[in-house]
């Protein structure tokens, strides 16, 4: 009897090892990412709640992300969307960005450009802002965008 639990404890051993392998783990994400999630699914998940703020004379919609949005002194950081309606190689900007509501002006501290609306489909680039702060005219539509979010989270 000991003789049999000893190799069932043996065999377990060496089954569970396979299956816990690194190359197994490896195929096994894989293969979820590919054939069970679907690739629209991932990427909406990883980004928060989306709020709509306006649109502009062009048709383009201007988003922020009210689940990622801090506060630190009297600056707000969150992420900005941009969905284009012109057909190009961009069709949607994500950008990180420093909002100083105390003076009303911003600094962009990341931008993503999209194949695809709300920050979906293959990034066609990753691009880092000059170190600059820009302060947007109250009455235009960008000024109008950042003075909402000013309003709501002050």
């Amino acid at each position: 009897m000991d003789n049999l639990v000893k190799k069932i404890i043996i065999l377990l051993f060496v089954i569970l090892t396979f299956i816990f392998s690194t190359t197994f783990i490896f195929q096994f994400f894989i293969y979820l990412i590919e054939e069970i999630v679907p690739k629209s699914q991932l990427q909406s998940q990883s980004w928060g709640e989306w709020i709509y703020v306006l649109e502009n004379q062009n048709g383009g919609k201007s988003y922020y992300d009210k689940d990622r949005l801090r506060k630190s002194g009297n600056y707000i950081y969150f992420w900005e969307l941009l969905d284009f309606t012109e057909k190009n190689d961009t069709e949607g900007v994500t950008s990180y960005i420093q909002l100083d509501c105390s003076v009303f002006r911003i600094k962009k501290l990341k931008s993503q450009h999209f194949t695809k609306p709300k920050g979906e489909g293959k990034i066609k680039g990753d691009f880092p802002q000059p170190d600059e702060w820009y302060f947007p005219p109250p009455k235009s539509i960008i000024g109008r965008f950042y003075n909402k979010v000013c309003e709501e989270h002050q």
